[in-house]
């Protein structure tokens, strides 16, 4: 199996299940893409993945993965952003089920959906960007090893089992 790849510049979108079950473990993802399309790279081997700056949307369930028994389950161990990254969407799903420990969102993000983040049993760290107003609900469900989750004063809503199965 592949351990690498690289998307070609000029790329400025990657379309719905387009890298869906993906087996290398690494992508080079152009610096032109704005769009990582719905489920993506759903169930790939990802191990690392570097959001190039100019990417605004991450679409639902792009890095989700689960297994044969429907139980989330991602290989995903790191997530890196960009300097001056312009991301402002994470989809619902997107990261469902990931290994990754700490995530630095950038202060662009202004929208997180449902259970982007469940079940990622190995998060510890997270800290919201100050456009954030609404975490939706199962947000960070079974988050179960979260240890720092820091908030800023301009969330007003929480929804339904944000945090359920935290510790």
């Amino acid at each position: 199996a592949p351990t690498g790849f690289q998307i070609p510049e000029g790329v400025t979108a990657i379309a719905p299940y387009a890298m869906d079950y993906f087996g290398g473990e690494t992508i080079v993802l152009p610096e032109c893409l704005e769009t990582i399309g719905d489920a993506a790279f759903m169930n790939s081997m990802l191990i690392h993945i570097r959001i190039p700056k100019n990417v605004t949307t991450i679409g639902e369930a792009a890095f989700l993965g689960y297994d044969i028994n429907g139980n989330f389950l991602s290989k995903l161990q790191s997530v890196e952003f960009a300097p001056d990254s312009k991301l402002e969407t994470i989809g619902g799903l997107a990261f469902g089920g990931s290994q990754i420990k700490s995530i630095d969102l950038p202060d662009g993000v202004h929208t997180i959906g449902e259970e982007a983040f469940t079940d990622c049993k190995k998060l510890e760290d997270i800290v919201l960007p100050a456009a954030i107003t609404e975490l939706n609900r199962y947000v960070f469900n079974g988050c179960s090893r979260l240890k720092t989750f820091v908030m800023q004063e301009g969330l007003g809503y929480i929804g339904d089992r944000a945090l359920r199965s935290n510790a």
